[in-house]
């Protein structure tokens, strides 16, 4: 009721916004129709107006999109939704798709003057040629690029209030969840005031009940959630059809465990070609720092080379499965706020940064 309610006050203002350009209009040559169009994905309400209006015998139209974010119960700002490479995202799609004769759009906002939410996924106006066509786009490949997700949460609202010039680090953990380890590292982080991005392996989030439940915890903790593919696979050294399944298999099952897609996709072994890139959906995470917690599984040798190689805008490589992980966490998290390091999660380096992110690029480093 709320939603209908903000709809028809929406088509309201509209109207008395119209018949005010019509005030001073002959009434025997002027008119006006108001027509919609709604769809809906998730959290996300989404009503596209057409207007259209005769002014002394003069037709013009025009649409007006209106979103209304269940979730937050309340609309949604569809000038800023989108990011501007979303606009050059879609805009390659049209493109490759065109016949080579066909005008090549050049990925700008004004290009894309409408859009409307459909089960689908987002269904982007354009003009081509002269003449009106539209392209749909699935929601996991707008994810990267959208200021308020399907399920509505608000990404900025993710992002903590820090100082922009604060030296920062991001503490990435691999191969999670784990039942024990996970929730000790949440409260760490949380003691601190800290925040991490945990690369969670699809076919572990769902191995036991346990499991299940700290994936919601991460997710609850405000820390941030990525996706380590599947089940660990290589992906370079597996066949397309295979990269595409660990990719959107793991995607699909921490969809299912969140509500969300994942963030980021870290490649296993920090591995990828163009395949992986093209099939992902989001930016690709390496890192600049190894903690070696794999190579030495001993707690102190963890603090000591990421303590020694550390630098500001670092993206470490840790993995929560061990013990001594933890336990260097422990030390390490307290040792770098007292340099002066803010712990973040990508998103949050990202955003404070200045980074640009696309689907498909690979970050090693906040830069």
């Amino acid at each position: 009721e709320n939603i209908k309610t903000a709809v028809v006050l929406e088509a309201d203002s509209i109207m008395q916004e119209q018949m005010a350009l019509l005030a001073d209009c002959d009434p025997e040559t002027s008119g006006l129709l108001l027509d919609y169009e709604n769809g809906r994905s998730g959290q996300m309400e989404s009503v596209l107006f057409y207007i259209e209006r005769e002014a002394d015998g003069v037709v013009t139209t025009e649409r007006k999109m209106w979103l209304y974010n269940k979730k937050k119960g309340e609309v949604t700002d569809t000038d800023n939704l989108f990011s501007a490479p979303a606009y050059r995202y879609v805009a390659k799609l049209v493109n490759d798709a065109a016949e080579a004769e066909d005008a090549k759009l050049t990925g700008v906002k004004e290009e894309f003057s409408t859009f409307l939410f459909t089960e689908e996924g987002v269904r982007f106006y354009y003009e081509n040629n002269g003449v009106e066509e539209t392209i749909t786009v699935p929601y996991v490949e707008l994810h990267t690029y959208m200021a308020v997700t399907v399920n509505g949460t608000v990404v900025a609202d993710t992002i903590r209030d820090l100082d922009p010039d604060a030296k920062m680090v991001a503490l990435t953990f691999d191969d999670g969840p784990h039942y024990i380890n996970t929730p000790r590292l949440l409260k760490i982080l949380e003691e601190n005031d800290a925040r991490a991005t945990f690369f969670l392996l699809g076919d572990r989030s769902v191995s036991t009940q346990a499991n299940k439940d700290t994936v919601g915890m991460i997710a609850a903790s405000g820390n941030e959630i990525a996706s380590h593919t599947y089940s660990h696979k290589q992906l370079t050294t597996i066949s397309k059809d295979k990269i595409i399944e660990e990719i959107s298999k793991a995607r699909e099952t921490l969809f299912e465990l969140t509500g969300e897609y994942p963030t980021y996709v870290r490649p296993p072994y920090g591995s990828y070609n163009d395949t992986v890139k093209k099939y992902c959906f989001t930016p690709l995470i390496t890192w600049n720092l190894d903690s070696e917690d794999w190579k030495s599984r001993d707690t102190a040798t963890i603090v000591a080379h990421v303590m020694d190689e550390m630098k500001d805008r670092r993206i470490v490589l840790m993995h929560d499965i061990h013990t001594c992980t933890i336990d260097a966490a422990e030390q390490l998290i307290p040792l770098l706020k007292a340099e002066g390091y803010e712990i973040v999660t990508l998103t949050e380096m990202f955003y404070y940064k200045g980074v640009e992110l696309e689907n498909g690029g690979v970050y090693h480093n906040g830069y």
